[in-house]
């Protein structure tokens, strides 16, 4: 398969970050486009997700690769979901912690949903130093 559009969703987090080595790598060898998702939440500054989406260009402009900038706004896994569909999309790169059992169920997974929701493959890069925890590590001994 050829991937011509590969998209890395974007929060400002250092794990949201990881997956762009990953996209960057695949980007190169089918000579794709890069295009990175930012969702902003409701009420939230566009002007700053502007500023963000451009820092992060400017800092991958050195990368051999073309990119292009998206910008959307509301529930981040229904956006990426959308903007799948929106950008033609062909692969979707993103990190994970790798969370499992009770943990995961706190926290919830954005990851999780868009893979359970995309029609298109979802590259998860799990975070150096992120173990997944087994999934009965939380639960209370039967003693």
């Amino acid at each position: 398969m050829l991937y011509k559009r590969i998209m890395v969703p974007l929060d400002g987090s250092e794990l949201a970050q990881a997956a762009l080595t990953h996209a960057l790598d695949m980007c190169r060898a089918f000579g794709a486009t890069l295009v990175l998702l930012h969702v902003r939440e409701r009420g939230g500054s566009a002007e700053a997700s502007d500023r963000f989406l451009d820092f992060t260009r400017r800092q991958l402009a050195g990368s051999g690769v073309p990119i292009e900038l998206a910008l959307r706004e509301g529930v981040v896994a229904d956006a990426i979901v959308q903007a799948v569909a929106d950008e033609r999309i062909d692969v979707i790169a993103m990190a994970t912690h790798g969370r499992s059992g009770l943990r995961r169920v706190v926290y919830g997974s954005v990851a999780e949903q868009v893979l359970r929701r995309s029609s298109q493959p979802v590259l998860l890069v799990r975070v150096a130093g992120e173990a997944a925890q087994p999934a009965d590590e939380h639960l209370p001994s039967a003693s």
